[in-house]
C-alpha cells in the first residue's frame, strides 16, 4: 500500500518538474562612484517597479557609467532555474579632483524560496559633491496555485514568513546614509515592504517588521542590527485558490558611503486563511518553476540515493508480488 502510494507521488514530482514557464530568480549588483556628468538618475527598471522609491544613481544617459564621468560596473543575472549570482566590486575610486576615495561590493543571490543581497563600501574623504553607492538585491517570481480543497474560484488569503538572518554596520556612521528592503507580492495586491532598515546621516538605525512592528530575532544599536533567524511575515494577502498566482518576493540591500550590508531571507512558511479569516489545516500548492511548497515553506526534495532506494523497494515489491501470483498460479 505504501508503495502504490509513493510511485504516485514519484509521477507527480516529475510533472511539476516539468513544468518552467514564465517563474525566474534574478540577482543584481552594482558599484559606481564619481563626480556624474549626467543629469539626475533613477533606479534600473526591475528596482524601480518592485522595491518603490530606492534608487541607484545609474542615468539612462549612454552607458549610465562612463558615459556619465563614473567608474564602476552593473551586472542582471536573470534566469529560469538554479541559483542566481550577481557580484560588482570597484576598488579605490578617486573622484572630487582626487579628494574622496571609494571601494565597494555589491552582491545579489536569488533562488526559489531564498534570495540575498549585500552592499559594502568604503569612503576616505568628503562624501559630499559626488556619488557613491553600492546596491545589490535578489528576486524571486514563481506562479503558484494554492489548493485547500476549496471549489475553483475560491477566495481566501494567504501569510507568507521569511527568515532573515545577517547585519548592517556603518563604517563611519558621519559618511553616509545604508537601507535594506524585504518586498513580497501576491498578484495584484503589493508589493508589500514586510522588512525595512535604514540608516540616515546624523538620525541613527531604524528596524522594523511589516506595518512598524518588531522584529523578532534582530537587535538593533545606535549605527548597526543583527538578525539570527529574525521572523518577518506579510499581512493577510486575498488570493483565489486553485488559480495560478504570480508569488515574487526580493531583498534589496544599498550603501550610499561607508557600511556593510549582508543578510540572507528565506521561506519558512505558508499559512492559508478562508474567506472568513479561518485557519485552513491542510492544503497543497503546486508551481510552474517545481519547487514543492508547503506549510513549511519550501519543503526538501528527496534525496538521490532516496529515490534509488524507493526504486528497489518498489522493484523488489513487484517481484515479490509477480512471485505470489505464479506460485497461486501453480497450486491451481
Amino acid at each position: 500500500m505504501h508503495y502504490n502510494r509513493f510511485g504516485f507521488a514519484l509521477l507527480v514530482l516529475c510533472a511539476l518538474t516539468g513544468s518552467v514557464r514564465a517563474s525566474s530568480v534574478e540577482a543584481y549588483s552594482g558599484v559606481i562612484a564619481g563626480n556624474t556628468s549626467c543629469g539626475e538618475a533613477g533606479p534600473p527598471a526591475t528596482m524601480g517597479a518592485f522595491f518603490g522609491g530606492l534608487t541607484f544613481g545609474i542615468s539612462g544617459t549612454g552607458n549610465g557609467i562612463s558615459d556619465c564621468n563614473l567608474a564602476g560596473s552593473v551586472s542582471d543575472i536573470i534566469q529560469s532555474t538554479g541559483i542566481a549570482s550577481s557580484a560588482s566590486t570597484l576598488s579605490s575610486a578617486t573622484y572630487n579632483g582626487g579628494l574622496t576615495t571609494f571601494s565597494g561590493t555589491g552582491t545579489g543571490t536569488a533562488q526559489y524560496g531564498a534570495v540575498g543581497a549585500g552592499a559594502s563600501g568604503t569612503l576616505t574623504g568628503t562624501a559630499a559633491g559626488g556619488t557613491a553607492e553600492s546596491v545589490g538585491y535578489g528576486i524571486a517570481s514563481d506562479t503558484m496555485s494554492f489548493n485547500p480543497g476549496a471549489g475553483a474560484g475560491t477566495t481566501g488569503y494567504a501569510v507568507l514568513q521569511y527568515s532573515i538572518s545577517g547585519s548592517l554596520t556603518m563604517n563611519s556612521p558621519t559618511s553616509g546614509d545604508a537601507a535594506a528592503e524585504v518586498a513580497v507580492q501576491v498578484g495584484t495586491y503589493g508589493p508589500q515592504d514586510i522588512f525595512y532598515s535604514v540608516y540616515n546621516s546624523g538620525l541613527g538605525l531604524a528596524v522594523e517588521g511589516y506595518g512598524g512592528s518588531t522584529v523578532s530575532g534582530c537587535i538593533a544599536g545606535t549605527s548597526s542590527f543583527t538578525c539570527i533567524n529574525g521572523v518577518i511575515a506579510t499581512s493577510m494577502m486575498p488570493v483565489t485558490f486553485n488559480t495560478p498566482t504570480d508569488v515574487t518576493f526580493g531583498f534589496y540591500a544599498g550603501v550610499d558611503g561607508g557600511g556593510v550590508i549582508d543578510p540572507d531571507i528565506s521561506l519558512t512558511g505558508i499559512t492559508l486563511y478562508t474567506a472568513g479569516q479561518q485557519e485552513i489545516s491542510n492544503f497543497t500548492i503546486t508551481s510552474d518553476s517545481g519547487t514543492q511548497y508547503g506549510a513549511d515553506g519550501v519543503e526538501s526534495s528527496p534525496e538521490p540515493t532516496t529515490l534509488l532506494l524507493a526504486a528497489g523497494a518498489l522493484s523488489a515489491f513487484a517481484w515479490a508480488r509477480r512471485g505470489r501470483k505464479d506460485g497461486i498460479a501453480n497450486a491451481g
